[in-house]
Parts: structure tokens; C-alpha cells; sequence
């Protein structure tokens, strides 16, 4: 299993529970209709800061069966057209930081 961990700023001029909102009503939902979500997405878990005080805003974490499904994700049709023009709307685009990993749960397995 690849794990891939967005760390994430929200847009210029955004509140925080903006922000929130904004990823978990529209864009989270908006991932949610696209077919390639179900073919490749394994489980996905969103995390928001409880304050201003963190050096980022909120933390994205997506599964995926292997790197060409994650590869594969990110490729298509549905992220390039549908999801990935939404992400303005809500993330400071310069802030992105990504990390593609794999998992070893050490607690609770």
C-alpha cells in the first residue's frame, strides 16, 4: 500500500473554517464523483489545524493499491479537468508540500 501526504495552506485571504468547509463540502464531495475515485483511491482521511498557530493549514491523506494507481489518479482525465482546476479555489498552490510513503503502523495494528 503508498500512502501520499498533501500538507496543505489555504488560499489568500481565507479563514480557516473557510477553508475547512470549502475541502470538505465542495472538494472533498467533487472527488467523490469521479469515477477513477473508487478505481484507485484505497481510503482517504482529512485533517484541518486547530489553530493559525501550525505552519500549515490542513493535511491530506490518500491511499492507494500501488505507486502506478496513485500515478494513475493523478493522470486522468477526471483529476486533470475536474478536480485538480477546483484546488485554487482553496489552496495557496505555492504551499503544497508532498510525500509519497509507505505505512508501518506500530500502535493499534
Amino acid at each position: 500500500m503508498v500512502k501520499l501526504v498533501i500538507l496543505l495552506k489555504r488560499a489568500p485571504g481565507m479563514s480557516l473554517e473557510e477553508f475547512a468547509a470549502y475541502h470538505r463540502d465542495h472538494h472533498a464531495v467533487l472527488i467523490d464523483s469521479v469515477p477513477e475515485t473508487a478505481r484507485y483511491i484505497r481510503k482517504s482521511a482529512f485533517s484541518y489545524v486547530a489553530d493559525d498557530s501550525a505552519p500549515y493549514d490542513g493535511i491530506v491523506e490518500i491511499w492507494f493499491e500501488s505507486d502506478a494507481d496513485r500515478v494513475a489518479f493523478f493522470s486522468s482525465e477526471s483529476y486533470q479537468n475536474v478536480i485538480r482546476p477546483d484546488e485554487k479555489n482553496f489552496v495557496d498552490p505555492d504551499s503544497v508540500a508532498l510525500m509519497v510513503t509507505t505505512e508501518r503502523i506500530t500502535i493499534g495494528a
